[in-house]
């Protein structure tokens, strides 16, 4: 398959995605770009809850302000983040800020369509469920398979259950291996552990790109959830 050519009509700045850091007032955003926002989000079929994400809210708030920082860079490199932590520490959410800080006007460019309520992208971002990729390689879902192949940036979320025994890994493996060749940024939440990713054979040759090519975050800690009482 041939590589796909990136789009340079729109190019990250040089300076921070916070504006804050920099000294500078931000630019008060529209609430229609809100909406296209939540709009996006909806379309990649990110749910609801996740949509009002901050940063703050998070527990590696540094970490993903220092990944930003330097958006421009970690994206033209390939470079993606793999973060690890338990079921309720904020992962999901850490790829809703990641993606909101990608749509900002001082990362990459989006041009605003305040009356259709919409965002027009001059780069791609494909976010899916683990669970539903495999699902969709297995249907061999080419179309579908393509986005994720392409992608300046795919989002996969929940890796690592277990799948059924007859799922073809390989087939995964060939994505990833395929946007590691092209530099393609990856980003990725899991809920094991390093030692379960290093020890478990099966995602040797998986977590070995990630390794080279991503930003590997473990979070600590119990769920942010609610306790049942």
């Amino acid at each position: 398959m041939e590589p796909k050519k990136k789009n340079t009509k729109g190019q990250i700045q040089d300076k921070s995605v916070d504006q804050k850091t920099s000294g500078e007032q931000p630019e008060k955003l529209s609430s229609e770009y809100f909406l296209s926002v939540k709009k996006y989000l909806s379309d990649r079929k990110v749910g609801k809850r996740y949509h009002d994400a901050i940063c703050e809210e998070t527990k590696i708030q540094g970490e993903l302000r220092t990944f930003i920082d330097n958006l421009n860079g970690h994206i033209k490199a390939g470079r993606g983040m793999v973060i690890l932590g338990a079921v309720g520490t904020g992962k999901t959410c850490c790829l809703v800020v990641l993606i909101k800080a990608l749509l900002c006007k001082d990362g990459y460019r989006v041009l605003g369509d305040a009356e259709n309520n919409i965002i027009r992208l001059d780069f791609s971002i494909v976010f899916t469920r683990s669970s539903d990729l495999f699902n969709l390689i297995c249907e061999k879902k080419e179309p579908f398979i393509d986005k994720c192949l392409n992608a300046d940036i795919l989002m996969i979320d929940d890796f690592g259950q277990e799948y059924d025994h007859s799922f073809p890994f390989s087939k995964f493996e060939d994505l990833v291996e395929y946007r590691y060749a092209n530099q393609l940024s990856t980003f990725v939440t899991s809920n094991l552990t390093p030692d379960a990713l290093k020890n478990n054979n099966k995602y040797q040759r998986v977590v070995d790109r990630w390794r080279e090519s991503n930003i590997i975050i473990n979070i600590s800690g119990s769920s942010m959830r609610k306790t049942l009482k």
